[in-house]
C-alpha cells in the first residue's frame, strides 16, 4: 500500500506514540511499509467491519458502508477525503457514514445528508473504551476536520461485547493533533531525520462523549476535602453494611418487629426491614 505524499489515519497513531523515525523513513520512500495482509488481528478488523456497522445500525442512525455491500447496494461510493491543512496533505479512508435514522431517506440521501463519519474497530476483551479513545481520537478528529462532519460514531467490538460512542468535534483538540502532525511532516518535507519520540496522549477530558464531558476537581477544595472524607470512611460504612445484614437477618419470618434498648427492627407491609435507634443511644 503506498503511503508516501500524504498523513492518514494510521499514520495519527504512529505519530502520537513517538515513532517518528520509522514513519519517516516510510513517507521518505526509505523504507516499505509493513505488510499487515497476514496480521491476524488486522484481517479479523476487516472482516468484522461490516457485522460491526450493521450492530451499530440497530441504535438510532442509519449506518452506510463506505464500499457497497450485499447487505447495503447503494450507487454512491465513499471514497477517499482529502485537505491540505497549513501545508499538511491529509488523507483519510472512512468505514462508513450515518446519519439520524429516518424512514423517508434513500441510502444516496444517507450518504449526502450525512452528519456522522464512522470509525470501526475490533479489540481485546480486556480493553475499555478509555482506553481505545486515548488511541484512536487523533484519527477521529483528522475524518471529522477533512469530511466536514461534526461528529463520529466509534463503534468497537471488544471481543465478543460491542460498544459505541458519539464523538463531537472539538477544534482546540484538533489543534493539538495538527501541531504534532506539522512538525513531523516538516521533518518528511526538508527531507531532515528526526529521532525517536516520546509516546504523546492529549487531554481530551473537553472532547464531548455521547454529549458529556469531564471535568478536573483537583482544584476544587471542596470536593477534594470531600472526597478524602469518602475515602477515610469506606471501610466504616462497609463495617456498618455488614452489621446491618446481620441484624436484620436475625429476624424471623413471623416477626413483624425485633428490639432491645439500643434499637428496634421493623418489618412494614411490603417486608422491607428498618433498624430504628433509640433516643439518647449514642
Amino acid at each position: 500500500m503506498e503511503r508516501k505524499g500524504f498523513i492518514g489515519g494510521s499514520d495519527l497513531y504512529d505519530i502520537m506514540n513517538g515513532n517518528w523515525h520509522k514513519l519517516w523513513l516510510i513517507k521518505t520512500g526509505r523504507q516499505e511499509p509493513e505488510d499487515l495482509y497476514y496480521q491476524f488481528n488486522v484481517m479479523l478488523g476487516k472482516h468484522t467491519e461490516d457485522f460491526n456497522m450493521q450492530w451499530l445500525g440497530y441504535s438510532k442512525f442509519v449506518v452506510v458502508p463506505s464500499i457497497p455491500s450485499k447487505r447495503i447496494n447503494h450507487s454512491k461510493k465513499i471514497t477517499e477525503v482529502s485537505m491540505n491543512i497549513s501545508g499538511v496533505p491529509y488523507k483519510g479512508q472512512l468505514d462508513g457514514v450515518a446519519v439520524e435514522e429516518d424512514s423517508q431517506r434513500t441510502w444516496d440521501e444517507c450518504i449526502e445528508q450525512s452528519t456522522h463519519v464512522v470509525e470501526c474497530k475490533h479489540t481485546s476483551s480486556y480493553k475499555t473504551m478509555s482506553d481505545m479513545l486515548d488511541a484512536y481520537l487523533p484519527q477521529m478528529h483528522l475524518y471529522m476536520r477533512i469530511s466536514g462532519k461534526k461528529f463520529c460514531l466509534f463503534s468497537v467490538i471488544f471481543g465478543n461485547r460491542h460498544e459505541y460512542v458519539e464523538v463531537t468535534y472539538n477544534e482546540d483538540y484538533w489543534k493539538k493533533v495538527h501541531k504534532l502532525v506539522y512538525n513531523f511532516w516538516q521533518h518528511v518535507k526538508d527531507d531532515t531525520e528526526p529521532s525517536t519520540g516520546d509516546a504523546v496522549t492529549l487531554d481530551w477530558k473537553t472532547v464531548e462523549i455521547d454529549n458529556l464531558i469531564a471535568r478536573d476537581a483537583n482544584k476544587e477544595n471542596f470536593f477534594v476535602r470531600t472526597a478524602q472524607r469518602y475515602i477515610e470512611t469506606i471501610d466504616v460504612a462497609k463495617e456498618n453494611e455488614q452489621y446491618k445484614k446481620e441484624l436484620t437477618s436475625s429476624m424471623n419470618d413471623n416477626e413483624r418487629e425485633v428490639f432491645c434498648d439500643q434499637l428496634t427492627i421493623k418489618r412494614d407491609k411490603r417486608g422491607a426491614k428498618r433498624i430504628f435507634v433509640k433516643k439518647g443511644v449514642a
